[in-house]
């Protein structure tokens, strides 16, 4: 039986969580908090569940459509063209996943940025009134919160000096006096601050509300100034536990409760980022393969990532299912996911400095380690279980390079193994050998030994 095509009062008329199918494999997606989207489902032509089935995929099309129609969204006619695209793919054999699109899937149309009203001088529009605008028509189309969040402290916070000046005055100088301290204290920052402000410049000159030379412009403009005297080496890494410590700390972290503290006991366990920990969904969980398959577009690389579960994570899936089973997230604060600081803060509760009220808990510590600028294992009572040295509290992104040091200085493992047990695609080589197999037992043996190595303190 054919399915009959949406049409766009249809795409106004759902309000249930669930997929609404145009046929053809196109989908209009509806979440379980009510968000919108378009995906596209197809068969495997190489993989299968072990029932034999064809595996099925899925890949995103965009934001769709709401009833309230506020955010910039995939129409349906665009829907529709994209999912053409990936089904002439198909039809010529090659896997939109894996293969190298002949044809770019049609981007979005551009977003128009309307300011709340249109003033009567135009030359005089605030900088900050326009970044908001622009924030506004744009955010629809960015698929991480936490990138949401970034660029609204970009324009509320370091861009704050810019906000009350007119925008058609703003000039390279005022520019610069901002990213300067920026790119100093924190290089990354900078560049990005800098990017998002050349993106409003780049739409107020679109708009008309500013004309000239755009004066966040990084090629042949800021490129050349002192902004890039501060070097890449300069820059401090991601702070790591030493691989030694992971055992004494794994077994500390399990004294803590928390729902952040499993959380974190998952990332390391799996070598996992933040993001796809606190993104993760009951539904990537594929029990009958014993994999977390993690979808493309949480992806840093936004490829699919299937991560082997070992028996202590399935034993940690059991505990969650009677807390959070119910919910959409593994790891849920009532129904929502962990925020980005929700591992970190478990992390600066349990490796720190010793604080006044500790002095009776490190009384015993010889002078000298006490010298050391030491940082202290402390369980969930605040009782002090051991001594590191590290110059700052690890980060959580620093336990995946604990993870790559233990597994490359002291195991037997293929470096490639471990590279793919990170995600890590870096080269072209690499890819290629990633889109072969993705050596899913190998990396398997990999995590066991690895969470082996993490409970040998019991």
């Amino acid at each position: 039986m054919r399915t009959k095509k949406l049409k766009p009062a249809d795409l106004k008329a759902f309000k249930d969580k669930g997929r609404y199918s145009d046929g053809g494999g196109l989908y209009y997606v509806i979440g379980s908090k009510g968000e919108r989207r378009w995906a596209f489902l197809y068969k495997s032509r190489r993989e299968r569940y072990p029932t034999g089935a064809p595996k099925v995929h899925e890949l995103g099309l965009g934001g769709a459509p709401a009833p309230d129609g506020d955010k910039p969204a995939v129409s349906l006619a665009d829907a529709r063209r994209r999912a053409d695209t990936l089904r002439r793919l198909l039809s010529e054999g090659k896997d939109p996943l894996t293969e190298k699109r002949s044809e770019p899937i049609p981007s979005p149309v551009v977003v128009h940025v309307e300011l709340p009203e249109r003033p009567a001088d135009e030359k005089n529009v605030l900088f900050g009134t326009f970044a908001d605008a622009y924030f506004k028509a744009k955010k629809g189309e960015w698929k991480n919160e936490k990138h949401v969040n970034q660029w609204k402290r970009s324009i509320e916070v370091e861009a704050a000096p810019l906000r009350d000046k007119i925008i058609r005055d703003i000039d390279t100088d005022e520019v610069l006096s901002l990213l300067r301290p920026i790119f100093l204290s924190t290089p990354e920052t900078g560049k990005r601050l800098q990017e998002r402000l050349s993106k409003i410049f780049a739409a107020a000159t679109v708009e008309k509300y500013r004309d000239g030379a755009n004066p966040a412009a990084w090629a042949g403009h800021l490129k050349e100034t002192d902004l890039r005297t501060r070097k890449a080496s300069d820059v401090k890494s991601h702070e790591a536990l030493p691989f030694n410590d992971i055992p004494l700390f794994m077994h500390t972290l399990r004294r803590y409760t928390s729902m952040s503290a499993r959380a974190l006991e998952w990332t390391i366990l799996s070598v996992a980022r933040t993001s796809e920990t606190i993104g993760a969904r009951w539904s990537e969980i594929d029990y009958e393969q014993k994999l977390w398959i993690v979808p493309a577009g949480r992806m840093k690389k936004s490829r699919e990532h299937r991560v082997p579960l070992t028996d202590s994570m399935l034993t940690m899936l059991e505990e969650q299912r009677k807390i959070t089973g119910g919910f959409e997230f593994i790891f849920s604060n009532n129904g929502d996911p962990l925020s980005n600081m929700a591992m970190t803060e478990v992390v600066k509760g349990l490796v720190r400095p010793p604080r006044e009220t500790d002095q009776s808990a490190v009384a015993a510590v010889t002078s000298d380690r006490w010298q050391d600028a030491i940082h202290y294992f402390f369980d969930n009572k605040g009782a002090m279980v051991c001594s590191t040295k590290l110059s700052r509290a690890p980060t959580v992104h620093g336990f995946r390079s604990s993870f790559s040091d233990w597994a490359n200085d002291t195991t037997e493992h293929d470096a490639k193994i471990i590279d793919f047990c990170l995600a890590h695609i870096n080269s072209d080589k690499t890819e290629a050998a990633y889109r072969r197999s993705d050596a899913v037992e190998k990396r398997r043996r990999v995590l066991i030994d690895w969470d082996g190595y993490c409970r040998s303190r019991g």
